[in-house]
């Protein structure tokens, strides 16, 4: 008798559009959560960076006030002559529309720094990034007897991203150089410089310090790693999550001839760069050289 073969499959079909409609926004959801809970961390770095730097703040504004107190005085003094001096009070009164401005721009700097306020995209220069975070470090710097030595591509193409988060990693790794110096005897330098390849453009952050110890490199950005005695070691990793949100990369090593050095590089705006890694391996180029 003949055998008959019976061969056959069932196929079923089902929706999945709503299962993965739930997924997409539970994953959205998550992803929102996670930039708040970054934001706000950041935020409270800033907050503690600016409670260690409070004296020397203070100190910064106390000097364009009293030079203030001091210029109207004078021409107080002088409008009581006879016979007054008006250039003279004008060149004192020049002098204290000069002062008040600089202290107005502390405390724009400062309350743009410590503000609460939902990260913002816009093209920001990382030169000017490097003359605010300068602004803020300035006494620090003074105190320390600290040189700085400025290298600054002029017409650095902007990148695109937050401005108070970019000053934010700058000047972390700023007083971290600071750090590295204070008990190095002179000449104490940093170097800070800017440069740009076709898709990035690069901050570079450089101390003539003891470097980074061996035991560090390796976990520079691991979060609670940290050499200094009362650190908590998430400076470093704020900066990379800030920076990597930005699409960009950070990195740390030491300089052949001594001392730490610290790379950001960020993509320019409206470019796609194929590797953040880029910038580490072309050189920099720079059109201007100055000297604080």
């Amino acid at each position: 008798s003949r055998q008959h073969l019976h061969a056959g499959a069932l196929i079923t079909f089902r929706y999945l559009g709503s299962a993965h409609n739930k997924i997409r926004d539970r994953l959205t959801t998550s992803q929102k959560r996670l930039r708040e809970h970054e934001e706000k961390l950041a935020h409270v770095a800033r907050l503690n960076t600016m409670g260690e730097m409070a004296s020397g703040i203070a100190h910064e504004l106390n000097q364009p006030l009293s030079a203030i107190v001091s210029y109207n005085q004078a021409c107080l003094r002088m409008l009581d002559d006879d016979y007054p001096d008006l250039e003279l009070i004008r060149s004192a009164m020049h002098s204290t529309a000069n002062q008040a401005h600089r202290a107005g721009e502390i405390i724009t700097r400062l309350r743009a720094f410590v503000s609460k306020q939902p990260a913002r995209r816009e093209a920001i220069s990382l030169n000017q990034i490097v003359r605010n975070t300068l602004m803020l470090a300035e006494y620090a710097l003074r105190e320390h007897g600290i040189e700085i030595l400025l290298n600054l591509k002029e017409d650095l193409p902007p990148v695109e991203g937050d401005s108070i988060q970019i000053e934010q990693v700058t000047l972390n790794l700023l007083t971290n150089a600071i750090d590295a110096l204070r008990h190095k005897p002179q000449p104490r330098q940093i170097r800070l410089e800017t440069g740009a390849t076709a898709e990035l453009a690069c901050l570079k952050v450089v101390d003539n310090g003891p470097g980074i110890p061996d035991t560090m490199l390796s976990k520079l950005f691991t979060p609670f790693s940290t050499t200094k005695p009362h650190g908590m070691g998430l400076g470093l990793t704020i900066c990379q999550s800030i920076i990597e949100s930005h699409q960009g990369h950070i990195s740390g090593r030491n300089q052949p001839e001594g001392g730490g050095s610290f790379r950001i590089t960020l993509p320019l705006q409206n470019a796609q760069p194929s590797s953040a890694a880029l910038c580490e391996k072309e050189p920099l180029s720079h059109d201007a050289n100055a000297q604080l």
